[in-house]
């Protein structure tokens, strides 16, 4: 169960990362919070807590992007764009 949610945020931050053309702190930094969560997940697990536990804890790891975004991300993603769109080329 923990797999298939790092495979999931992993592939969100790829793709956020592929479109936008660029990786900064800031996605680094949620980066490593969302696997230090998944990975407090595993050890709660392994440590014998019961499943609804390590489920509560497992959800909680996409959420650290969501919130990540909400906080601080939505400016920094306007400015991306705004980059993106100085620099991409037009086609007439």
């Amino acid at each position: 169960m923990i797999i298939p949610v790092a495979v999931f945020c992993l592939a969100v931050m790829a793709g956020y990362t592929y479109m936008l053309q660029e990786f900064d702190g800031l996605h680094a930094w949620l980066s490593v919070a969302t696997t230090a969560i998944l990975a407090l997940a595993a050890t709660v697990s392994a440590a014998g807590a019961p499943i609804g536990v390590t489920l509560l804890i497992v959800t909680a790891a996409p959420a650290v992007s969501v919130v990540g975004f909400e906080a601080a991300g939505r400016k920094h993603q306007q400015q991306s764009l705004a980059n993106l769109a100085r620099t991409a080329p037009v086609d007439h």
